[in-house]
């Protein structure tokens, strides 16, 4: 077998490799991470918190009426309005933390380190503040609104599956409060 061909093939099967790894962890319509690559950070996350005594965020986003969008002006404008969702909260977060799309409309971000509930707080702050900018599409303009919640490790839980819950809890919470508000 000739080099060309010997690394034709080298490179063909690194570039499959890569684009599964890429389908395996992030979200297809938005590139940021999914669900799967989002727990394994988290997991990562926790054990580093365990080891130098520090504190990881959970937060859990559940965006407002993006039925109601998809439903007005079609899917693909609520497929846009999530892109551009992605990268408003990318902007948001360090780059060593973490957000997902868990399907959707909801979202989740991991923060590590911080020093608490203060921090997680803050974080949200800067999200409501990216959320009150309204996205234009197709010369459509519109806003959405989320219900947040947050769980600290490790002094929420000190399971990922119960910080989960709590971070959740916390959210559904919100999104009532929040609606009690508009009534």
């Amino acid at each position: 077998m000739s080099e060309l061909v010997a690394s034709t093939m080298f490179h063909a099967q690194y570039y499959a490799q890569d684009e599964l790894f890429r389908r395996a962890t992030r979200d297809e319509l938005t590139g940021i991470s999914n669900r799967a690559l989002f727990m394994d950070h988290l997991h990562q996350n926790i054990a580093h918190a365990k080891r130098d005594g520090s504190k990881v965020a959970l937060i859990a986003i559940d965006m407002d009426n993006l039925k109601v969008l998809n439903d007005t002006y079609g899917h693909h404008i609520g497929d846009k309005a999530l892109k551009t969702l992605a990268e408003r909260f990318s902007k948001t977060i360090r780059s060593s933390d973490t957000v997902a799309r868990f399907g959707g409309d909801e979202f989740a971000i991991t923060l590590s380190p911080v020093n608490g509930s203060e921090s997680a707080q803050a974080v949200i702050g800067n999200l409501i503040q990216s959320l009150k900018q309204p996205m234009v599409e197709e010369e459509q303009e519109f806003q959405l609104g989320a219900s947040f919640g947050f769980a600290i490790y490790p002094d929420d839980a000190e399971e990922v599956e119960a910080l989960l819950e709590i971070a959740d809890q916390r959210m559904f919470t919100n999104k009532r409060e929040r609606k009690k508000e508009r009534q």
